[in-house]
């Protein structure tokens, strides 16, 4: 996922602003939470996440997030896609910290452990770098990353704030796919139904019975249950086609 968006990026080595008061921040985290829960979906709010970081946190100017399924960034991030694959951010999805600062991406010994990572960045104009796990008791979300084009940029006050929007951006995003999740559960649980009511009425069969068939079915074909009764009833009851399992 992509976005110019201007409010992520920043030219040049500029100094940075002046850091705001916690009042104000105070309200700024209102907000975002506010944002980051009317995404409602998982990508909007991921998406959310990734814009709205560089507008709260002082002196970050670009951000991204990393999932198991994907990588979302904006702005000058955007036109080098998969980089950060490479990057400080792995040290986070492998739970080996879930707290990294980084506030000199020149530095010998970060160039030497992520050498793809840091040219790149480097090519981008960023200075600095801090990454966060994104996480609930329950859930292992992602790393969110930010980025700065100033020296040493993430003092006591950047981290509080980061980690204040990293706690809220984690409770929105799980909220999310929580709900996603629901839904999903509740549409294969319909069509899971349809499917067993129809074998029911043409075999002749018990609740426990048809759920056996579709369960064979879905061995049988190795498609997902929830596909097989899909397909079972977009076709009026006509096997699924048997589905090649990938070999190494």
């Amino acid at each position: 996922m992509s976005d110019n968006d201007s409010a992520s990026e920043a030219g040049g080595n500029t100094a940075p602003s002046p850091l705001p008061t916690w009042n104000h921040l105070a309200q700024n985290l209102i907000r975002t939470s506010q944002l980051l829960h009317a995404g409602g979906e998982p990508e909007p709010t991921v998406r959310t996440i990734v814009e709205a970081a560089p507008r709260l946190v002082p002196g970050v100017q670009a951000a991204s997030v990393i999932s198991t399924r994907a990588i979302h960034q904006v702005g000058d991030l955007a036109a080098v896609p998969c980089w950060e694959e490479q990057g400080p951010a792995s040290v986070i999805l492998t739970g080996e910290a879930e707290l990294l600062v980084l506030p000199d991406l020149a530095d010998e010994g970060v160039k030497h452990r992520w050498p793809s990572f840091t040219r790149k960045a480097h090519e981008l104009g960023f200075r600095g770098l801090m990454s966060l796990r994104l996480s609930t008791p329950t859930r292992n979300l992602g790393a969110l990353s930010l980025y700065s084009r100033h020296e040493s940029p993430f003092g006591e006050v950047e981290q509080q704030v980061s980690q204040l929007f990293a706690a809220q951006a984690a409770q929105a995003w799980a909220h999310a796919v929580h709900i996603q999740e629901l839904h999903e559960a509740l549409e294969s649980r319909d069509v899971i139904g349809q499917a067993k009511g129809m074998l029911m009425q043409r075999l002749s069969i018990d609740a426990e019975e048809a759920f056996s068939v579709l369960s064979r079915l879905s061995m049988d074909t190795n498609i997902k249950l929830r596909q097989v009764a899909e397909q079972l009833v977009g076709s009026g009851l006509q096997a699924p086609a048997r589905q090649s399992v990938p070999r190494d």
